[in-house]
């Protein structure tokens, strides 16, 4: 494809990845794949993104291995497992094995839960400190996983990895340096079950006061929690895989609201990857 071309697809991948997604989802599988393989990993990662699952795992397979897996390392774990799921066995162990070491670990624990499950959509980036940390030993694992966990809240778990409590990581920046971590724990921490129904959580009352809520496993053990924003999009997820896009209005919509030249770029895909690759041919000769 031109270098025109991809500038312009790539404009509007930026700016509208959503709809990106829905146009180039009915097009042939091989067909996308060619196409995203010519766009930076992090912009053909944000279109995986706003896709089907099922959809995104039909492409990862049809891509390069490796093109596949520099795709996925640029998206969030939770959108990493559901694409995951909907892979064979033997593939999802060959990607699994190439994923960061914490992103792994994460998406093992998240496809042991069923996909209608609150475990399956949890976020482990989040600042866990042990019991009897003082308040300089917390703060020198914070600083090591503050990028990873923009929360606000730190979890204090004990030596069994059961929740305790938590609290303010502002109320942690005031503390002097011996000051015990335990006397700053919140006892009023709110949690759910891992294997609590995801949609029976969107009806728990904590979502009233809260943005998200510390999640459990069978043990009691602490593994992460559920966001709102995450609990959302999985039951809109849930909902697509139960419903058919009306296609007709999709594209007449974006066409109305985004122009028919982009538009066109899109549904003519073929045509420019087919024009592309005769040429490669020719030169080739």
């Amino acid at each position: 494809m031109s270098e025109h071309k991809i500038a312009l697809a790539r404009a509007f991948i930026g700016s509208h990845p959503e709809a990106a997604a829905e146009i180039l989802e009915q097009q042939s599988t091989q067909e996308v794949a060619d196409f995203l393989q010519q766009m930076p990993p992090h912009d053909a990662a944000q279109v995986l993104r706003k896709m089907l699952s099922k959809r995104a795992a039909e492409i990862c397979i049809k891509l390069p291995f490796e093109a596949g897996i520099g795709m996925l390392r640029h998206l969030p774990v939770t959108d990493i497992g559901s694409i995951l799921r909907c892979l064979t066995n033997k593939r999802r162990e060959r990607f699994i094995a190439e994923l960061p070491v914490k992103t792994r670990v994460s998406c093992i624990l998240m496809l042991s839960y069923a996909e209608d499950m609150v475990g399956a959509h949890i976020n482990h980036s989040v600042i866990v400190v042990p019991y009897d940390a003082n308040a300089e030993e917390a703060l020198r694992i914070v600083k090591a996983t503050k990028e990873d966990a923009p929360s606000k809240f730190v979890y204090v778990i004990d030596r069994e990895r059961k929740l305790v409590g938590q609290f303010n990581l502002v109320e942690l920046l005031r503390c002097p340096n011996e000051f015990p971590i335990a006397s700053l724990l919140n006892s009023t921490c709110k949690t759910i079950q891992g294997r609590m129904n995801i949609r029976q959580a969107a009806t728990h009352s904590i979502w009233k006061q809260h943005e998200q809520i510390a999640v459990l496993n069978r043990n009691e053990e602490f593994i992460g929690v559920l966001r709102h924003a995450d609990l959302r999009t999985a039951i809109e997820l849930l909902n697509e895989h139960t419903t058919q896009a009306e296609q007709p209005e999709l594209m007449a919509g974006i066409a109305q609201g985004y122009g028919r030249s982009l538009l066109a770029l899109f549904l003519s895909m073929k045509e420019f990857v087919a024009s592309d690759l005769q040429t490669l041919k020719g030169s080739e000769k």
